[in-house]
């Protein structure tokens, strides 16, 4: 039986082409995994904002807001209701960081129309580098308690 000769750049053609499919098999693959994950990752913005954290209780409903301008970030508390509602909120900022620690707290009453949003309270801070801060809302209607809390770094 006659076997042609292997010629040797024809073995490194074929490696070269198994190696360019595997790493093309490997790329596509990473960039679905990569724009899966961006995606997830991806916060919301609204009219008031990006958002950070939602909760909801019922037709109740939460939400931190945020807008970074510089050096100042404003946090702002939102409640809104899928029917029209009346109750009240607790909105706390907690800032720590080099220049030291310092607390914000807001309470009150709101009255909310159906799915109208509605800034309940407002802090603005200074963002340095390494400051954390801990912001937590709760709002009360009915029997109905939502919270939103989330640490900020």
């Amino acid at each position: 039986m006659f076997r042609p000769k292997s010629n040797p750049t024809d073995r490194i053609h074929r490696t070269n082409s198994k190696a360019l499919r595997i790493l093309l098999v490997f790329c596509v693959a990473a960039t679905f995994f990569y724009q899966r994950a961006d995606a997830m990752i991806q916060r919301k913005q609204s009219e008031l904002g990006e958002i950070l954290t939602e909760g909801v209780s019922g037709t109740l409903h939460c939400e931190i807001v945020t807008n970074s301008v510089s050096q100042i970030l404003e946090v702002k508390a939102v409640v809104w209701s899928d029917t029209a509602a009346s109750g009240s909120y607790n909105f706390v900022v907690t800032k720590q960081g080099i220049s030291g620690r310092s607390n914000v707290a807001q309470s009150g009453l709101f009255e909310t129309y159906e799915n109208e949003k509605s800034v309940v309270g407002s802090v603005v801070v200074n963002e340095l580098r390494g400051d954390r801060y801990l912001t937590r809302l709760s709002v009360r209607s009915g029997g109905n308690e939502a919270v939103c809390e989330i640490n900020l770094e």
